[in-house]
């Protein structure tokens, strides 16, 4: 468990960066400069959930070592679940349009960190 928690902050750093850095490389590919600026914003609304995501893989491999599925399994569906309200919400009701959308990714991915957690521990 400890080394797969080294890998994570390891891991989440970097994945960070490479989101981070995902405007430019959209820059120099991309002629539409619309459409950048939009895949960037979009981006930026991914990173908060990106650790998260990275940490709860880390504790459903660590529940799959002990033959545990069926609690991972709950979790990734109720965070599904909320993802999709959570996307609904942001991206109509609070007119956030495609933003509200990774911004409600990131949600879902925290809440199922938290619930991996209180699973696991």
């Amino acid at each position: 468990m400890l080394r797969g928690v080294i890998f994570f902050v390891f891991f989440s750093f970097l994945c960070c960066i490479f989101l981070a850095l995902g405007g430019t490389v959209f820059r120099l590919v991309s002629p539409d400069q619309k459409l950048t600026k939009a895949a960037e914003e979009f981006i930026l609304y991914l990173i908060p959930g990106a650790p998260a995501f990275i940490f709860s893989v880390v504790l459903q491999k660590y529940q799959m070592a002990m033959n545990i599925m069926k609690p991972s399994v709950v979790c990734v569906f109720v965070a599904n679940v909320l993802n999709v309200v959570f996307a609904y919400n942001l991206a109509f009701q609070h007119e956030l349009g495609v933003n509200g959308v990774a911004l409600a990714i990131s949600l879902a991915r925290i809440c199922l960190l938290i619930m991996m957690i209180v699973v696991v521990y």
